[in-house]
């Protein structure tokens, strides 16, 4: 009786775990939201994304800027190229967490799912990002979005400064040149 007991408990477990070897899902068509840039984490407010589109193209947000490429996805096997950016300048802290993530999706090689998690890797296994699914329609309108993190000139002596890191509204002041 004893041995019939501990069979049966040997053979319960505490939670179903995913096939080995499963592979990963496609991507086409799916938006992430970055949470964790190389285990450095990410600016509150300022939005890094990733948009996988079909054709194997890739757009988003890297922070203070739009970016584009392509990609390619062979089961867990995935190379993200960027190929090119919008070029705003912004505080230095959205410029510093927008390096971070280009860099990160520069040498991505490998996907894995953790639960909703999108965990993308380098070649060598590094965690490089860790992402969160976001609705499509909303990564879009974040790449819309007419208001910039960061300094843009107005034309006439004026510029307009949104504050990441503060209430993002708008703040003028005088340029240097017309100071």
């Amino acid at each position: 009786m004893l041995a019939v007991a501990l069979l049966a408990f040997g053979c319960t477990s505490a939670a179903p775990t995913a096939p080995a070897g499963a592979a990963l899902a496609s991507l086409e068509g799916t938006a992430w939201l970055a949470e964790d840039i190389d285990g450095g984490g990410v600016v509150d407010r300022v939005q890094s994304t990733l948009i996988f589109d079909a054709g194997q193209k890739v757009a988003g947000r890297a922070a203070c800027n739009r970016y584009f490429g392509t990609y390619q996805q062979s089961g867990d096997m995935v190379e993200i190229r960027p190929g090119g950016t919008t070029r705003m300048a912004c505080l230095p802290a959205v410029m510093e967490q927008e390096a971070r993530f280009l860099a990160a999706l520069g040498a991505v090689r490998k996907a894995r799912r953790e639960g909703d998690t999108l965990v993308l890797l380098d070649g060598g296994g590094r965690v490089r990002l860790r992402l969160t699914p976001i609705a499509r329609q909303s990564a879009e309108m974040n790449l819309l979005a007419t208001r910039e993190l960061g300094v843009r000139n107005l034309g006439s002596g004026l510029a307009i400064q949104h504050l990441a890191l503060a209430d993002r509204s708008p703040r003028f002041r005088p340029s240097a040149e017309n100071a």
